[in-house]
C-alpha cells in the first residue's frame, strides 16, 4: 500500500481544474478518435553501395569532409581529395600514420582553403617524439595543397609518449580542437600537452588560446587544454547539430576502446569524462561521426564508430543515469568509416573501393507531418481531436519553462489497468499527445505510441513558423528560437531513456498526478477494470503550493515528477546511482541519506541530501548545473529555479536525514 506525503491536505485533491476535458465524470465512453496508432517502422536494413574514388581506397585510414569536398588520408600519410589522384597528394604523416595521423580542411574567413594535420614526428639523437600540429594551405580552392605551403603552428616535447595518437576536429565557431596522446612524464619535469584535448583559435597566423578556455589561467601553452585524461585518441568529431565534442579513446592499460561526449563548456581537469557506451574491444580504424545525412534516418543524430568485424555501433545521447543508448548493426564490411561532403557515410573497406552507408529497409510508415497522424485538429481548441482526453498533472517536468498542453486517445472499447501505486496501464494502440510552446507559440509535439504490448515509441513534430503543422523530427535536433532561446528535439532512443517500464512507459498519466486537476481521472476510470483505491493513493502538491502544504510535500512531489522517472526501484537506468525518489518512498529508503556515489563536485563534506545544509547536498548542486553532471540530462539548458528553491527550503527544514 502507498503511503501519502505528510502535510498534503484534502484541499490538494480540490486544486483548481486546468485544461480539463469538456465531458463529465459521468460521461459515456467516449466516441472513436481518428488519431490511431500507426505501424511502426522497421528495422534499419544498412548495405554499402559503390562511392567510388581514384584514391587507394584500400589503405585509407581517415576520411573527412571540408570546405565543399571529401578528402582521404592514407595508410603512407598522405593527404588528397576523394576525387583526385593519389600521386598528387601530399605526403604529411609521421610516427603511426595510420593511427597517429589525423586532418580537417576548412575555409577562412577570407576564403582560403586550409589543411590542418596533426602527427608525431620520430625521435632522433635520443630526443622524445614530438608532436606538430601543421597548416598547409591551397592555391586553387581545395583541388591540391602544396607541400612548400607547410606551416608549424604548434610542437610539443615533454615526456614520453604512451601512444602516438591524436585527432583533429572543427567546433562550429571555427575553433580547433587537438586531442593528444598520454604520456609518461619525464622525471622532474614540467607539465606537458600530451593526455590532454585543446581548444585553438587557428584563423591567424599563429594559434590563439580563446579567453574563455578553462585553463586561460594557466602559464604557458597549457592554457590551451581544454580537457584532461586522454589516453589514445581515435577519433574527435563535433555533432554539426548541437555542437558537441565526441571523442574515441583506446585505454591500452584496459586494451579497450571507449567514447565520451563531451559538451561546450564547463569542462575542467577536476572532472574526468563520462564513458557513455559499453567498453568495446579494441577498434582498429579511426573514430566514428555524428550522423546528420539523409540516407539513413534511423541513425541521424548518433554517433557511429566502426567496432571489429564490420559492424557498425551506434550510439544515442546519455541517458538520464547509466550509459548511453546504444545498437550494433552488422554492416559486413571492415574499414574506417567517414563523412562525405554531402553528409553521409562512407567505408573504405580493405578490399578496395569505397562504399556509401544506405539504408535498404522498406520506407517507413510513420506519417511525416502532424496533421497526417490525424492526432491533431487544427479546428478543434489546443488541436484535441475527437474522442481525446485531455489532462493536466499537478506536478509537472520541468522543460525550460515552456507551457504544455496534454491529451491521452485510448482505444475505443479498450480497457485500462492500474498498478497498485496508481500508475496507470493503457491497451495496444494507446496514443499519448504532448505540446510545448515557448513564449505563447507552439515548438514541439510529441506522440509516444504503444505499437505492441509495452512497445512504446516516442515522434518528435517540429511546428512551422506559421503554426499550421508539425514535421517529423529525424534522429535529435536543435533549433534557435527568438531572444537566444533554443530547442532540443528529442531522437527515439531519448524518449526511451525516460519512458521506462519501470515508470510506467506513460509518465503523467498517474493517479496522484491527476488528482484534484479536472475530470480527465474520472474519465480514464471509466475504461478501468477495477476502480481505483484513491483512499490508498498518495498525492501531489505543485511546486508553489501555499500552506498547508509543507515544505517536504512540494519538495518530494517535485522530485517524483523530475527524477523518479529513472531514479526508483526497478530502474535499468538508474542502477549507476541507486536512489528511489517516488514521494511516497520513506526519506531512509531514498539512497539520499550517504556520501555521493558519482562526484561530489568539490564540496566539503559532501552528502547526496546534507540535513539542514544546502551548500553540501550534490542534490542541489546536480539541479543547478547546466553541464554533464546535470540532472535530468535530457531536453533542458535552463535551471529551475522554483524547483530548487522548494528542495532547498526542504533540506533547510531536516534535522536529520536517517
Amino acid at each position: 500500500m502507498k503511503r501519502a506525503l505528510s502535510g498534503v491536505v484534502a484541499a490538494a485533491m480540490l486544486a483548481a481544474s486546468v485544461g480539463a476535458g469538456s465531458c463529465s465524470a459521468a460521461a459515456e465512453e467516449p466516441a472513436g478518435s481518428p488519431c490511431v496508432a500507426f505501424a511502426k517502422a522497421s528495422a534499419p536494413a544498412l548495405h554499402t553501395e559503390p562511392a567510388g574514388t581514384t584514391m587507394r581506397a584500400a589503405a585509407l585510414v581517415r576520411i573527412r569532409s571540408g570546405a565543399g569536398r571529401s578528402y582521404a588520408l592514407d595508410t603512407e600519410g598522405r593527404l588528397g581529395r576523394l576525387d583526385g589522384d593519389a600521386a598528387a597528394a601530399i605526403g604529411v604523416g609521421g610516427v603511426g600514420a595510420a593511427s597517429g595521423t589525423d586532418f580537417v580542411v576548412t575555409k577562412s574567413a577570407s576564403g582560403a582553403v586550409q589543411a590542418f594535420v596533426a602527427r608525431w614526428v620520430a625521435a632522433v639523437a635520443g630526443a622524445s617524439t614530438t608532436f606538430e600540429l601543421l597548416r598547409f594551405t591551397s592555391a586553387d580552392g581545395g583541388l591540391t595543397f602544396d607541400l612548400a605551403s607547410m606551416k608549424l603552428l604548434l610542437s610539443s616535447q615533454g615526456g614520453r609518449p604512451t601512444g602516438e595518437a591524436a585527432a583533429l576536429a572543427l567546433g562550429r565557431d571555427g575553433l580547433l580542437f587537438v586531442a593528444l596522446g598520454d604520456a609518461e612524464p619525464a622525471p622532474g619535469g614540467p607539465p606537458t600537452l600530451l593526455g590532454s584535448i585543446l581548444r585553438l583559435d587557428v584563423s591567424g597566423d599563429t594559434y590563439v588560446v580563446p579567453p574563455d578556455n578553462p585553463f586561460v589561467t594557466s602559464a604557458g601553452d597549457l592554457a590551451a587544454v581544454w580537457v584532461r585524461g586522454v589516453h589514445e585518441p581515435r577519433g574527435l568529431d563535433v555533432d554539426p547539430e548541437t555542437g558537441d565534442l565526441w571523442l574515441t579513446d583506446f585505454s591500452a592499460r584496459a586494451d579497450t576502446t571507449y567514447v565520451h561526449r563531451i559538451v561546450r563548456g564547463g569542462v575542467t581537469d577536476a572532472r574526468p569524462m563520462l564513458s557513455l557506451a559499453a567498453p568495446e574491444r579494441r577498434v582498429g580504424f579511426a573514430g566514428g561521426h555524428v550522423y546528420r545525412g539523409k540516407l539513413v534516418s534511423a541513425l541521424v543524430g548518433r554517433y557511429v564508430y566502426p567496432a571489429l568485424n564490420g559492424v557498425l555501433v551506434a550510439i544515442d545521447r546519455f541517458g538520464p543515469s547509466g550509459p548511453a543508448q546504444a545498437s550494433k548493426v552488422d554492416l559486413g564490411v571492415d574499414g574506417p568509416i567517414g563523412r562525405s561532403d554531402d553528409g553521409e557515410l562512407v567505408v573504405a573497406p580493405a578490399r578496395g573501393g569505397l562504399l556509401r552507408v544506405v539504408d535498404g529497409s522498406l520506407p517507413a510508415p510513420t506519417p511525416t507531418s502532424l496533421l497526417a497522424t490525424k492526432c491533431w485538429d487544427l479546428t478543434a481548441p489546443s488541436g484535441i481531436p475527437a474522442g481525446a482526453i485531455a489532462y493536466d498533472v499537478t506536478t509537472p517536468l520541468w522543460s525550460d519553462g515552456a507551457t504544455k498542453e496534454r491529451f491521452v486517445v485510448v482505444p475505443r472499447g479498450a480497457k485500462i489497468t492500474a498498478r497498485a501505486d496508481g500508475d496507470l496501464v493503457f491497451p495496444v494502440g494507446t496514443v499519448a499527445v504532448k505540446t510545448f510552446a515557448v513564449d505563447g507559440k507552439r515548438v514541439e509535439t510529441r506522440l509516444l505510441v504503444q505499437h505492441d504490448l509495452e512497445d512504446w515509441t516516442g515522434y518528435s513534430y517540429a511546428w512551422n513558423e506559421a503554426g499550421t503543422d508539425a514535421e517529423l523530427v529525424s534522429g535529435n535536433r536543435e533549433a534557435k528560437l527568438p531572444g537566444g532561446k533554443s530547442w532540443y528535439f528529442p531522437s527515439n532512443a531519448d524518449c526511451t531513456a525516460c519512458h521506462t517500464p519501470a515508470a510506467g512507459y506513460t509518465l503523467g498519466l498517474e493517479a496522484k498526478q491527476l488528482a484534484g486537476r479536472g475530470d480527465a481521472l474520472a474519465r480514464l476510470e471509466a475504461s478501468l477494470d477495477a476502480p481505483l483505491d484513491h483512499a490508498a493513493l498518495g498525492t501531489l502538491v505543485p511546486v508553489d503550493a501555499p500552506p498547508p502544504a509543507t515544505a517536504e510535500a512540494r519538495a518530494r512531489s517535485y522530485l517524483h515528477s523530475n527524477c523518479s522517472t529513472c531514479h526508483r526501484e526497478g530502474s535499468a537506468t538508474g542502477t549507476v546511482v541507486d536512489l528511489d525518489l517516488r514521494s511516497d518512498t520513506p526519506l531512509a529508503k531514498t539512497g539520499l541519506c550517504r556520501e555521493p556515489q558519482a562526484g561530489d563536485f568539490g564540496l566539503t563534506n559532501a552528502r547526496l541530501l546534507a540535513p539542514g545544509d544546502p551548500s553540501r547536498s550534490v542534490l542541489l548542486s546536480r539541479m543547478r548545473t547546466l553541464d554533464e553532471r546535470r540532472m535530468p540530462k535530457l531536453a533542458s539548458r535552463l535551471v529551475d529555479e522554483a524547483g530548487v528553491t522548494a528542495v532547498e527550503s526542504w533540506i533547510t527544514t531536516l534535522a536529520t536525514c536517517p
